[in-house]
């Protein structure tokens, strides 16, 4: 039988499995599709993915263009995850499932040499279980329990209360089953490692952390300005960033209006809700929705304010902001994760007040804003290039071709008497 392995050196090109949620696009699933942008470059990608309502074929052209092949199913929706509850899976497990999927996930490793699947976020790791023979990994990205903790105080729906009261009970149980057959799982930040550890005290798991495309992201100029203008920017149907779309427009924005004669505030990002839409042209406050490339609206002369008091992971958006080298105010959760520091590569508000004086400091002075987007600039080059990302994604690939398959536990049931 032909070895397949290969040294940690990375000394050949790899055959990879993505197997993700979403195609991956710089609008649903970023870390995925920057991972996209680096490996397929440098080795064989396939992408088996979960095709969401709002995406079109147009999005695995893209991924296409990126060098890697992309096929796409449709979930198995609300009437799946409602049968998930009894089968004692996360709702989100249940959203997720896709017999197409699987079928072809299973012809593809029976057909093709394949080095090493990667499963994108804890609700694909069922097509994980039973599928022997081939080293796994899974990116968990962020602690979807440390999620749901802190996002439930701020829910006012009571069904979605009710979604992620269930969610938080039986994610625990099914990472413990995706665990037994994974060779690795991924998460992006020590804060999301921390409390990952409370229910997995012993998991394989090692932190890669997000990654921006500086060549994309890069600093520009809109010119001559008067006024700066404030820029939120984010998926505008996600839950975090409406709950901090509107703590900022009911308890900061007053605040800087109030200082600042005139300033606008621009909300920028795909798919805005209807509250999110109502929002537009209300007291200096502009949305501008589903624009083409984000780093298009991202400007020094700008203010980037990221007013989050709901979320797990690390932010994107905030690495794209500040690779672009804009002065960025940030809520402690906001730049969580992260190895910046305040008044040198960000400035941390932890009220409303604070968050106003912060925003009218960067407008009132010129020099300070353009040194902390500068250094906060550097910061990224230093440790979130795509480059450094993707060397440490390389270098866990190739310790898990060289461990090879993991064995998955033989349960009791099949033990016989002894």
């Amino acid at each position: 039988m032909e070895d397949r392995r290969i040294s940690p050196e990375i000394n050949g090109k790899m055959r990879i499995l993505f197997v993700t949620p979403v195609i991956p696009s710089e609008t649903d699933g970023r870390r995925p599709y920057n991972f996209l942008r680096y490996l397929a470059k440098r080795h064989q990608v396939h992408v088996l993915a979960i095709q969401l309502p709002v995406q079109t074929m147009d999005d695995t052209v893209r991924i296409a263009k990126l060098g890697a092949n992309a096929k796409a199913f449709r979930p198995g929706g609300v009437t799946s995850a409602f049968l998930s509850v009894f089968r004692g899976e996360p709702l989100r497990v249940g959203w997720c499932r896709s017999s197409g999927l699987r079928a072809m996930l299973r012809e593809f490793v029976q057909k093709h040499s394949v080095d090493v699947v990667h499963f994108d976020r804890m609700r694909m790791g069922q097509y994980a279980i039973n599928l022997p023979g081939i080293p796994k990994l899974i990116d968990f990205t962020d602690s979807m329990a440390l999620y749901l903790e802190r996002s439930m105080p701020y829910r006012i729906s009571f069904l979605d209360r009710i979604v992620d009261g269930y969610d938080l009970a039986t994610i625990p149980r099914h990472e413990t089953k995706i665990l037994e057959h994974v060779n690795l799982g991924l998460l992006c930040s020590d804060v999301d490692l921390a409390r990952f550890q409370q229910d997995h005290p012993s998991a394989p798991i090692e932190i890669i952390q997000n990654g921006v495309n500086t060549e994309e992201f890069v600093p520009q100029t809109r010119g001559d300005v008067a006024l700066p203008r404030c820029i939120i920017t984010g998926s505008l149907f996600y839950f975090p960033n409406i709950d901090a779309i509107r703590y900022y427009e009911q308890e900061i924005w007053p605040r800087v209006r109030m200082r600042v004669r005139g300033i606008k505030t621009e909300i920028i990002g795909a798919r805005p809700t209807p509250e999110i839409n109502s929002l537009n042209d209300k007291l200096g406050l502009i949305v501008k929705a589903n624009v083409k490339r984000m780093s298009d609206q991202l400007y020094q002369e700008d203010v980037y304010v990221c007013p989050l008091r709901v979320g797990a992971g690390m932010r994107n958006k905030l690495l794209e902001a500040m690779a672009a080298g804009m002065a960025v105010v940030t809520s402690p959760l906001g730049c969580e994760g992260l190895g910046v520091r305040h008044n040198e590569h960000v400035i941390v508000a932890e009220n409303p007040a604070q968050f106003a004086e912060a925003i009218v400091q960067l407008v009132n002075n010129p020099e300070f804003r353009t040194k902390l987007g500068m250094q906060a600039r550097q910061y990224v080059e230093q440790n979130h290039h795509l480059d450094i990302i993707g060397e440490k994604l390389e270098q866990a690939y190739a310790r898990i071709i060289a461990e090879g398959p993991i064995q998955p536990p033989v349960k009791n049931g099949n033990q016989g008497t002894k």
